[in-house]
């Protein structure tokens, strides 16, 4: 087994501190009667949206998936 697998590091992992921490900072900080900030709050979107270009090729393999089962 890797040693990474048991101590995950490098630069996802240290973003991952420090969004955890914001998380912290901002539920000791936020207003009564307000919900709880978690994680996914904090996370940005890894994954870019789709561009238009990778909607069209999408759409023409499933056009194309369609047509192989008859």
């Amino acid at each position: 087994m890797d040693y990474w697998q048991l101590e995950p590091f490098g630069p996802a992992r240290e973003d991952a501190r420090a969004y955890i921490t914001a998380a912290a900072l901002a539920n000791l900080h936020r207003s009564e009667g307000t919900r709880p900030i978690n994680l996914d709050d904090m996370l940005p979107a890894w994954t870019p949206p789709p561009t238009p270009e990778a909607e069209k090729v999408l759409a023409r393999l499933r056009r194309l998936q369609a047509a192989m089962k008859g």
